[in-house]
């Protein structure tokens, strides 16, 4: 192939390449080198002139450039001896970084080749072979083609790129190397480079880029990006193009598993029922979910983003006043990087409404340094209301039962006790009706015996008896508000509140007992669904962190000493999370959760603080005994794993403990030296 070819190419190269002299003293010590040769692209990188370069030693060019970095003696290597380096130039040196390579066409001199810019001046390749080393010693694939869509060069470097070799790649069109969609793209880049040609009457500084997914030797497939160029003949009419191809398939899929993560987030957080937002430490908005918009009355992220969130929501207070930010216990634990929980908050929607809200702030740590926020909130408006309604309800309630009780009922306490009165209520109450329930009352009382076929199924019923028991031995005015569990004649469990008090003559003298049951079973399950709910972790069951810091507080005190605390963090949970599902990861947890309580005490406490992390406070316990316990937790999850079929996973667990034996002993101290010795 001619030189002239070679040369062609390369001055359509998007490669900037220079050709240096090696100088060197009488005892043939290399003291400096000068430039000989350099292109348009080398010139335009440097910002220097042609005139300025050419002949020019690099200590005058550049004085002091080779303090740092020592390139005359890597450079003297490959003129001399024959080597061929790489090396990535910062950005600091020019205004981008390039990949460069150094080797030697002949002794005493060294071409450098910038990746990616095109151009070699002419007198440094006056040799086909010059221009041909040049061309083969590319990081880059170059490659020819003719309009009929024929490869006529293609350099080595294509194996890199392609599997195949120049000599198997040459022969190939290129639909059989693009997929169709690439194809399609790429002729249609040919297309459109001829017409632009044409328009700009020939530019040579024209060149076109695009990015085409290839189906390589092996059958997987990579994406490349290309800068393409037209090649002309000797009166300028285009005979093909030209194209340097890198090959950015590791790029394409990071940013692709980059996208598909954000996407997943973004789809998570916008399935949300609550609102979530982040902030930074100044307390404004880095993102939002789509439930934080609506509730805002906004449309568009953008409203938000950058914005400072006390401003747009939370100005100012119900009754119009302005709500300094600095007085904001919402930005206060921002700043501090507290949590927080609230449920009196009153948010504004952009269109001047407000509603009550409930929030609660978690702080971001990035490297152990506070940068912002996550908090979530909702409207409460509607519970807000139900709850003033329910207070009066109560009040007038209070009232009514006070007056006309549902299930009201009146003991005489003379020398035969016996129940006076009971309300129709009691049906519901117990399952008996009135007169029944009246019968089993009086007989009970007259003969505790006749109780013994009813207390299996009336814990009411004895407890009225003890009632009265205490009533007719009070030193005092007697009164009573008790909640207890009954069980019903249909052998249903329910919660009652019982209360009344004592009738007495003027003498001080018992009369009888006035009283009133209600069902309080709803409002019990409630109440301790909701303190299961504030104390413990949804997903394990074990306590959650707000009861892990209650129970740091509690146990740091003389009684409860020595105090151990075992910390533990699942490994590998992220991976098994990206790899295969949030479903299994979650087993992962839940399985570990119960070896570790399973290793504890009753009065333990196994608290979930993290995603992974979890913290066992061992009351009373030494660290004796603390390693002991360690040492089970890890023969436990050994066993579990040898007696798991499915090996899609294994519990592994990083533990440490820590013992403070002494009041003085700094518990988070404790604590940190836990996790400092986890294994």
């Amino acid at each position: 192939m001619k030189s002239s070819f070679y040369k062609s190419m390369i001055e359509k190269s998007p490669n900037a390449c220079a050709c240096h002299k090696i100088l060197c003293d009488r005892e043939g010590k290399p003291y400096d080198y000068e430039c000989v040769e350099a292109n348009q692209a080398f010139l335009k990188i440097t910002g220097l002139q042609f005139q300025d370069v050419i002949g020019k030693r690099i200590m005058e060019l550049l004085p002091g450039a080779d303090v740092e970095h020592n390139w005359l003696a890597e450079f003297a290597k490959v003129a001399l001896a024959g080597e061929t380096i790489e090396f990535e130039l910062p950005a600091n040196i020019y205004k981008y970084s390039y990949r460069v390579k150094v080797f030697s066409p002949e002794d005493y001199y060294f071409v450098t080749i910038f990746s990616g810019i095109p151009v070699l001046d002419e007198q440094i390749l006056a040799s086909e072979n010059k221009y041909k080393l040049l061309v083969d010693n590319m990081a880059e694939n170059l490659w020819v083609i003719d309009l009929d869509n024929r490869f006529t060069y293609i350099s080595p470097s294509v194996r890199n790129v392609l599997g195949y070799t120049a000599e198997e790649t040459i022969v190939l069109r290129p639909e059989q190397i693009l997929t169709e969609e690439s194809y399609e793209e790429m002729m249609a880049l040919f297309r459109q480079a001829l017409e632009e040609d044409r328009l700009s009457g020939h530019d040579p500084e024209l060149s076109w880029y695009i990015e085409a997914k290839s189906r390589r030797k092996d059958g997987s497939y990579n994406w490349t990006r290309s800068t393409i160029r037209i090649l002309r003949d000797e009166n300028l009419e285009p005979i093909g193009f030209m194209g340097i191809s890198r090959d950015i398939t590791e790029e394409k899929q990071v940013k692709e598993a980059l996208q598909r993560s954000e996407e997943q987030l973004r789809l998570i957080l916008d399935s949300c029922a609550e609102a979530v937002f982040g902030t930074d430490i100044q307390g404004n908005c880095t993102f939002c979910n789509t439930s934080c918009l609506k509730l805002l009355g906004y449309t568009d992220e953008k409203e938000l983003l950058g914005k400072s969130l006390h401003q747009l929501a939370h100005y100012q207070y119900p009754d119009g006043r302005t709500y300094p930010q600095k007085e904001c216990p919402v930005h206060q634990a921002i700043s501090n990087g507290e949590a927080l929980h609230l449920d009196n908050l009153v948010f504004w929607r952009s269109d001047g409404t407000s509603f009550s809200a409930e929030l609660f702030a978690h702080p971001q740590y990035r490297d152990k340094k506070l940068v912002g926020a996550v908090i979530t909130f909702f409207d409460i408006t509607k519970r807000k209301k139900m709850e003033e309604k329910l207070r009066e309800s109560e009040r007038i309630k209070d009232l009514l039962l006070t007056n006309l009780p549902g299930m009201v009922y009146k003991i005489n306490c003379g020398p035969k006790p016996s129940l006076e009165y009971v309300s129709e209520g009691c049906l519901a109450l117990t399952g008996y009706d009135a007169p029944t329930f009246k019968e089993i009352i009086n007989k009970s009382l007259a003969d505790p015996s006749y109780l013994t076929e009813y207390a299996e199924y009336v814990d009411l019923i004895c407890h009225i008896q003890r009632r009265v028991a205490q009533a007719l031995t009070s030193q005092s005015p007697y009164t009573y508000r008790e909640e207890f569990s009954v069980v019903t004649a249909q052998g249903d469990k329910k919660w009652v509140l019982d209360q009344g008090k004592g009738l007495y003559n003027d003498k001080g003298e018992l009369l009888a007992l006035d009283g009133l049951v209600i069902d309080i079973t709803d409002r019990k399950q409630k109440e301790e669904e909701s303190l299961f709910l504030t104390n413990h972790d949804t997903l394990t069951g074990l306590y959650n962190r707000f009861y892990y810091q209650q129970a740091l507080h509690k146990f740091d005190r003389r009684e409860y000493l020595p105090l151990s605390v075992i910390v533990a963090d699942i490994n590998g949970l992220k991976l098994i999370n990206d790899a295969f599902s949030h479903n299994l990861g979650d087993k992962l947890i839940i399985d570990s959760a119960r070896i570790l309580r399973s290793c504890c005490r009753e009065d333990d406490v196994v608290a979930r603080i993290g995603g992974d992390e979890f913290c066992i406070l061992l009351p009373r316990t030494d660290s004796v005994t603390a390693a002991r316990r360690l040492k089970k937790i890890q023969n436990t999850c050994a066993r579990f794993n040898s007696q798991r079929s499915n090996k899609t996973y294994t519990v592994d667990i990083a533990l440490g403990y820590g013992t403070k034996n002494d009041l003085s002993e700094d518990l988070s101290e404790v604590i940190k030296h836990a996790e400092d010795n986890m294994y």
